[in-house]
């Protein structure tokens, strides 16, 4: 056994005491957000998508309200309050289909299909039976909803149609430019009182897609 003259001679359960501390405050910074080059490539890693899909990726993300560009010159994507309710939604209820790992494998499988390595009425008898089926089985029709951190008692769900912010026993309809980190408690009341909200300048030019995403093989 091996011993350090250094250390002093305690007993056991007796109480030492620190001769120096030093406390140091960090803070985690946040993930920064996606643009739509990022995003693309974020989507090659996981193997989601080829290249001849991501132009209408991003362009069924933004026609459908999911996400809007943010203003700056940063050209980053911000999710929506329709996005976040919709993508709760899914995780919730469809968490296979949602789970990249599938669509990764599901490609490969369609791949096999086009090479007439698999027949299609295999890969779909499979897919029914023992994957969506039981996941259909599984889900509600019942809306999410969503907490607002920076507003205590705040709810976000769907009510018509619209995303919509329940707080105080009052339901109003969210103003589609407002974005899930614009609401403060501030903002919160303003929207229960009804007053306009004014718009930040943003990008309104619908996506053209990434330049030059790097090719991978189909």
């Amino acid at each position: 056994m091996l011993f350090r003259s250094d250390l002093p001679d305690v007993q056991a359960g007796a109480q030492a005491l620190a001769g120096e501390a030093d406390v140091q405050t960090r803070k985690t910074p946040a993930p920064r957000r996606f643009t739509e080059a990022s995003l693309v490539q974020a989507l090659e890693r996981a193997e989601v998508g080829r290249p001849s899909t991501y132009i209408s990726i991003l362009a069924t993300l933004a026609d459908r309200g999911y996400v809007r560009m943010l203003p700056g010159e940063a050209r980053q994507l911000g999710v929506t309050f329709l996005g976040l309710l919709v993508s709760t939604y899914l995780e919730q209820h469809f968490p296979l289909v949602t789970d990249t790992r599938f669509t990764a494998d599901m490609e490969r499988e369609l791949d096999r299909i086009a090479g007439e390595s698999l027949a299609y009425e295999t890969y779909l008898e499979h897919f029914w039976t023992q994957q969506l089926s039981p996941t259909l089985s599984g889900a509600t029709s019942a809306p999410p909803t969503v907490e607002v951190p920076r507003v205590p008692g705040a709810l976000v769900g769907i009510r018509d149609g619209l995303p919509t912010l329940k707080l105080d026993g009052q339901y109003v309809p969210i103003p589609d430019h407002v974005m899930p980190d614009d609401l403060t408690p501030d903002l919160a009341r303003k929207i229960l009182r009804g007053e306009a909200i004014p718009k930040k300048t943003a990008r309104t030019k619908k996506s053209e897609g990434p330049a030059n995403p790097r090719k991978r093989k189909t």
